[in-house]
């Protein structure tokens, strides 16, 4: 049997290739080694407002992702860290621009990140004041329409992570709106050990950002007091035409243990901002001066840069308890938030509306308006586990007081009133309580086959709607498994309608299906079996 001698021959074309591989494997090897990211975890312990551990491991993997799911929520949800706000958005950025890496949130910046309120931020296609927005479980907005201002209290700066939960939520969640989902906003947390980083970026558009923050690391001399100061400056001509933004923001984060059960938060930051202000161009305008036309340099236009602007000055404080006591955890924040804005326009900038006032024939009109509001509150929750379920507890109290006013000036009179056309003073006032209690499924053998069958035992939660009625909505739990129950009554004294649906049957068998009595504030659930 002959045997054949097969012998590569030596193209150029085959010594490139080889040499190619050789020098690329490694570098690979190399990257395996010191870029190991680590696991993912499989299973969530951490709740949305502050993460998981992993997520605060840079070489970890959850650390590195855009967004994490939660493997404990009930609904669809994103966490986003710090690592990724750090290290993967822009400077300038809002709390509206880091959100749109979350699944099914769009948000439009036509003046570049950060650098003038959001236009349009959408949650599932719910707008602006349809859903709610807290920070460090505080609800926020205006409450004329419950909206908010994007570019007013938080920068990328002292914003430690950001849950957006895209379901309605349940009667524990409170806020304005949330029926449209909750982005949730946490500060950021003071380190253990002393750091003092500064921070400097120049991009487009003459876009400055330059600030610094201190952490002094854990205090033994203060009782293990620790905390972290920082502040930023923010300057930009933007993309649109006129339309720049001045921007400084100081925050303050001290956390003090009281004992071994006890934490004292207390939070501070204020927010200056001078920014243009552009109402859009009409078509004929953009084919005129360019699809970045917003406003000019001239005076006699109403357009003018120098009539267009806001003047808005914000600040956010609160001061925050948790301790456990007899079994039980409590949280409480005592809050206060404001808002004080000027505003300027040209009574047209759109050019379509002729020159001419009271005080002259080419004078230019204008408006000026005023929308000043201060709101306090107070956020409880109280939480104990009993047996197999988690008691809730809690509620919310917030009284703001609004101050608004309209009236049309003389632009070229440096704004010389000429007709007021409203002014009002209101108040509002809010109180929502919540009584929750979480039992979790079990699982048992079933008597005749021998599998394995998952009751639902539900988590009635009751929650009053803010000022409207007096009713109250009755939610069940939803177990993460194959089991679903589904009951729901205004009726609070009876829950009369309760099922289970076993993994690995087809159909709930009779003396399977539970029966479910109020006893105080929560049901009692009973089997076949006892």
């Amino acid at each position: 049997m002959a045997h054949l001698k097969m012998r590569l021959r030596r193209k150029p074309l085959a010594q490139l290739i080889f040499a190619s591989l050789c020098s690329t494997s490694a570098p690979a090897v190399f990257a395996q080694v010191s870029g190991d990211l680590g696991s993912v975890q499989s299973s969530a312990t951490a709740t949305a407002a502050n993460g998981s551990a992993q997520a605060s491991r840079a070489q970890t993997a959850p650390a590195q992702a855009p967004t994490q799911g939660s493997l404990t929520a009930a609904e669809p949800k994103s966490i986003i860290n710090k690592n990724y706000i750090q290290n993967s958005t822009a400077p300038t950025a809002n709390y509206s621009d880091i959100l749109q890496i979350a699944p099914s949130v769009s948000s439009i910046n036509p003046n570049g990140p950060g650098l003038m309120e959001t236009q349009s931020l959408s949650i599932r296609g719910f707008q602006d004041g349809q859903y709610n927005v807290t920070f460090d479980g505080i609800p926020f907005g205006d409450s004329n329409d419950f909206t908010h201002h994007s570019t007013s209290f938080f920068t990328a700066q002292n914003i430690g992570g950001i849950a957006v939960d895209r379901g309605p939520g349940d009667a524990s969640q409170i806020g304005f709106a949330t029926f449209g989902g909750t982005v949730g906003i946490t500060s950021i947390e003071p380190s253990l050990t002393p750091a003092f980083s500064v921070l400097g970026s120049y991009g487009s558009w003459n876009t400055w950002v330059t600030g610094a923050t201190l952490n002094t690391g854990d205090l033994e001399k203060w009782g293990d007091a620790r905390a972290v100061v920082g502040y930023t400056h923010s300057s930009s001509d933007g993309y649109l035409n006129d339309v720049g933004q001045r921007r400084d923001n100081v925050f303050f984060k001290l956390e003090k243990p009281l004992g071994n059960d006890t934490l004292l938060t207390f939070y501070a930051d204020y927010n200056k901002i001078f920014q243009n202000t552009s109402l859009g161009a009409t078509a004929d305008q953009i084919r005129k001066y360019g699809p970045d036309f917003a406003l000019n340099n001239d005076p006699t236009s109403q357009s003018f840069a120098g009539y267009n602007f806001d003047r808005i000055n914000t600040d956010f404080e609160y001061i925050g308890l948790q301790t456990e006591l007899g079994g039980w955890k409590l949280d409480n924040k005592l809050y206060t938030y404001g808002y004080y804005h000027d505003g300027f326009n040209g009574m047209d900038p759109n050019g379509e509306t002729p020159n001419g006032t009271s005080f002259g024939a080419t004078n230019v009109p204008g408006t000026q308006m005023a929308n000043n509001y201060r709101a306090f509150g107070d956020v409880f929750s109280a939480e104990k586990t009993l047996g197999p379920g988690t008691l809730k507890l809690g509620g919310w109290l917030t009284h703001q007081s609004n101050f608004r006013d309209n009236m049309n000036v003389d632009d070229s009179l440096n704004f010389a009133l000429k007709q007021l056309n409203f002014t009002m003073h209101d108040t509002f006032l809010t109180f929502e309580h919540v009584r929750a209690i979480r039992v979790e499924a079990a699982v048992r053998p079933h008597a005749h086959t021998g599998r394995e069958v998952r009751l639902v035992r539900a988590q009635p939660e009751f929650a009053a709607e803010p000022e409207v009625g007096h009713g109250r909505r009755l939610q069940p739990y939803v177990d993460e498994g194959a089991a679903f129950a589904h009951a729901a009554r205004t009726d609070q004294s009876r829950l009369e309608r309760l099922c289970a649906i076993r993994a690995g049957l087809s159909r709930p068998e009779p003396e399977r299906v539970l029966r479910a009595e109020r006893l105080g504030i929560g049901p009692a659930f009973a089997g076949a079996d006892g």
